[in-house]
């Protein structure tokens, strides 16, 4: 099974809706202000995007998977009763699949990552779910770093992040049980 490029599919700085600057043909099917669910082409392939959720926060999550030929054609001509009927369709295309999840921040993407999405009702948002843990994760060892870097501790790149962290609170707390010694 071919699998998209995440370089060739998101690009930091870009819209969600046209993820970098190869994105053309955009097929809105659904908008909310932004366009929220469609498809675009991107080199030989044809790209489904979905916004995860609400669209109406700062921060959104959004959903891509590179649609093969015989689903492509599935495509024409389909007409939908309602937008659950639209996004129950559309959640089909990324079941079994390794789909590019991407985080945006006021519509500017920020961090993308693939998940494997199961075949059960709602394993779009579990995979969803699973990959905003991996972010938030990597954001807290951001942090962590940067805080390091602030504090001047020399840290050996090594050293596992939790463990620095870990040490940083056992610190911490020897500071607040013993004052006299800072």
């Amino acid at each position: 099974m071919r699998q998209m490029m995440l370089d060739g599919i998101v690009r930091r700085g870009s819209r969600p809706w046209l993820p970098n600057p190869d994105a053309e043909d955009l097929d809105v099917w659904h908008a909310d202000d932004v366009p929220t669910l469609g498809t675009f082409g991107c080199g030989k392939s044809t790209v489904l995007f979905s916004a995860i959720g609400d669209v109406d926060s700062p921060m959104t999550v959004w959903a891509y998977t590179d649609l093969k030929g015989e689903k492509c054609e599935s495509l024409r001509d389909v007409m939908f009763a309602n937008v659950t009927e639209m996004q129950s369709f559309a959640e089909g295309f990324f079941r079994s699949t390794h789909t590019v999840f991407a985080c945006a921040d006021d519509f500017v993407l920020k961090e993308w990552g693939t998940e494997p999405v199961g075949t059960d009702h709602g394993a779009l948002i579990k995979a969803a779910v699973a990959f905003l843990e991996k972010i938030s994760i990597a954001m807290r060892d951001r942090v962590a770093d940067l805080e390091g870097q602030e504090a001047g501790a020399e840290v050996d790149p090594r050293t596992p992040r939790r463990v620095i962290r870990e040490q940083k609170r056992e610190m911490s707390e020897i500071a607040e049980r013993h004052p006299e010694l800072v």
